[in-house]
């Protein structure tokens, strides 16, 4: 059962993805976030906190 849960977002998560696979970082798929965001994956942290990375529309990231 988790407790804590963080939602992040990131311009190119798949490209965040592939990087954090490269250096041995577990995570999951992305998948579809419907009826939330476009794409997300999950990652858990080494304390076991859920952190959800979605993918953030290009005209609204920094």
């Amino acid at each position: 059962m988790e407790s804590v849960f963080f939602y992040l977002y990131a311009p190119d998560l798949s490209g965040l993805r592939d990087h954090l696979v490269a250096h041995g970082v577990t995570v999951g798929e992305i998948v579809d976030g419907t009826p939330g965001p476009r794409e997300e994956m999950r990652v858990t942290d080494p304390d076991g906190y859920c952190l959800m990375v979605a993918q953030i529309d290009a005209a609204v990231a920094p």
